[in-house]
Formats: C-alpha cells, structure tokens, sequence
C-alpha cells in the first residue's frame, strides 16, 4: 500500500471526481459503455472509496489487545464518546475499507546561521527529505 501525503491525497481526490465526471457525462465518449470502462469505472470508485475513508467508529485499546473481548467490546460512534478516562491515543478507528496511511513530512530546513556544521545539517536534513519523497514517488 502507498501512503499519501494530504495534499496529494486532495489532489488525487479531485482527479478521480474529475474522471468520473467526464466517464458519466453525455458529452463525448462514456468510459463506462464497454467492459474495460466500466472496471475503469469501478476501479476509480474503489480507489476513491480508500482515498476518502473514514472511520465508522472506535474501540478501546484494551479490547483490540484481549482477543475475547474484542467480539463483545463496544463500539463507539466518535473519539468523544469514549468513556472520560479513555483518549484518543488509547483507541483504534475501526473501517468499512482500509485507508490509505498519510504521510506527513517536516519542512525543508531553512539556514539562519552560517557556520559550517548548520550548513552540513541542513544539507543533510534537506538531502534525508529529498529521498524520502524519491523513495515514495512525491517528487520534489
């Protein structure tokens, strides 16, 4: 699975509307009218459907880790309805589909002092940034 960062993942959400838009419209050619668009189609919808997902709700960590209670533990609708002494970090959001994991990544360090060590590390910290996104097709 990839991960995205959250403005890719805006990016690819528009596109994908953007695709389904012109494959359904009565204007030109409909993707959809033989066999290979319509799987185009719905590949577009299962893609979106991971893109987009959000969770439907939430269970306790303890639950998650003691196998027999999973299938009785609660399932709460938010974060907010977890019982006061639970917090977010303790739960686990539960999905219909698996979302796509996003990437958040630090700025590009910025220089203000010029000794030779902060320009090796921001030349390092810059180059570490630059192959992350190489290594996780985000180009530059």
């Amino acid at each position: 699975m990839i991960a995205l960062t959250q403005e890719k993942r805006e990016e690819l959400i528009a596109c994908a509307n953007e695709i389904k838009k012109m494959a359904t419209s009565t204007h030109g050619y409909k993707v959809g009218n033989d066999a290979f668009g319509r799987n185009a189609l719905m590949l577009m919808e299962v893609a979106l459907a991971s893109i987009t997902a959000q969770p439907f709700g939430y269970i306790e960590e303890d639950a998650v880790k003691d196998r027999e209670r999973l299938f009785s533990a609660q399932v709460f609708a938010d974060e907010e309805d977890l019982p006061s002494y639970e917090f977010s970090e303790l739960s686990y959001p539960l999905y219909l589909a698996p979302p796509v994991p996003e990437i958040k990544l630090p700025d590009e360090h910025e220089g203000i002092e010029h000794t030779e060590y902060h320009s090796g590390k921001q030349a390092g910290w810059n180059e570490c940034l630059s192959e992350i996104k190489r290594l996780n097709g985000l180009g530059d």
